[in-house]
């Protein structure tokens, strides 16, 4: 609503018509969103990006107000904003790598409390461990549990006792068990 209060010109002459076509468009069903979408994005962007030069271009916006700062920035960085338009799929956002690098930060918070060098070793080990069960959809506490309580089948073939696999060996191993 901020949006529409401070910038009432740009609301009214862009975005309204433009949100009316996408939603009205998008009811025809889910399947077609997606194809839908991308076509529309890409000629959503492209008029935008008319718009916003025509906006300085027209002396329509003061260069120095804040519509006419963020304009600018948009237009300077153009190319970089508008990545997600030349591959299909691509996300809007970097939140998986974002997610992921908080691990390592938060790992890095932690190591400021180990002892030792052979601590942060292990803590690095273990969080190394817990982020790959998390990755691959696994419970981290249930894979340790598991990895202690068949500790001699892991010595024997470590390879099957990834947190990607270890469910399947378990089911072996309660199959061989039951029979």
């Amino acid at each position: 609503m901020l949006l529409m209060e401070s910038q009432p010109g740009f609301c009214r002459q862009f975005l309204l018509p433009r949100q009316r076509v996408v939603v009205i468009n998008t009811a025809q069903g889910f399947q077609h969103v997606t194809a839908f979408l991308g076509k529309v994005v890409h000629h959503l962007m492209t008029e935008l990006h008319q718009w916003l030069e025509a906006q300085l271009a027209e002396h329509k916006t003061e260069p120095n107000s804040g519509l006419g700062k963020a304009i600018s920035y948009l237009l300077n960085h153009w190319p970089k904003l508008t990545l997600f338009l030349q591959q299909p799929g691509a996300p809007l956002d970097n939140n998986i790598a974002e997610r992921t690098l908080k691990k390592a930060i938060l790992n890095r918070k932690n190591a400021l409390f180990y002892k030792t060098v052979n601590g942060a070793g292990v803590g690095d080990l273990f969080m190394s461990l817990i982020h790959t069960c998390e990755l691959n959809g696994t419970n981290p506490f249930q894979y340790l549990t598991e990895l202690q309580r068949h500790a001699d089948e892991l010595r024997q073939k470590p390879s099957e006792w990834m947190p990607w696999n270890y469910g399947d060996t378990l089911a072996r191993l309660a199959t061989r068990a039951a029979a």
